[in-house]
């Protein structure tokens, strides 16, 4: 997300109206926008999150973990090039729920895959995918300074396919 925040604040420059009621309405930047973005993914998660984790469990483990991981990819690959603050704050409500999907079962296989000697380790290197990712979220700023947003979408959405086909083998 560190590229749809610069992107929109920089395409969002003049508030723009999210909500109006006769007269007044209410108007927001882009800055604005990806704070009420963020927020919204925050408030998806808690609100929902031990929900769909029961639903989850009764569900197929590799529909949901590949149909969650699809739903993702395109979610965000819709996020980077997309402007209008409506569209952008459905699709994250899509993006979080799609998250919310395929991270438990990512989770499983993450303790099922080192043996039981092994785990904290395994667990140690895996923290390092959490950094992977922030250089790659910054990284992404500069790839979008000479790439188009749709050009940075159809990247979003190729690494969440790359995703799925690493977990498939």
């Amino acid at each position: 997300m560190n590229y749809t925040g610069v992107r929109i604040a920089s395409e969002l420059k003049t508030p723009v109206p999210i909500f109006s009621l006769d007269e007044w309405s209410f108007k927001i930047d882009g800055i604005g926008l990806f704070g009420v973005m963020n927020t919204l993914n925050c408030v998806v998660v808690v609100m929902f999150g031990a929900i769909l984790g029961k639903w989850i469990q009764k569900q197929n483990e590799s529909i949901v973990l590949y149909g969650g991981i699809l739903i993702y990819a395109i979610s965000l690959g819709m996020i980077a090039i997309s402007d209008v603050p409506w569209v952008l704050l459905v699709l994250v409500i899509i993006a979080a729920l799609s998250e919310l999907s395929f991270w438990p079962i990512v989770q499983a296989y993450l303790a099922d895959l080192p043996p039981e000697k092994s785990r904290s380790s395994y667990m140690a290197v895996n923290s390092l995918v959490g950094r992977g990712g922030m250089m790659l979220g910054t990284f992404a700023i500069t790839i979008g300074t000479f790439i188009p947003p749709w050009g940075m979408g159809i990247l979003f959405v190729l690494t969440g396919m790359i995703s799925m086909f690493l977990f498939s083998t």
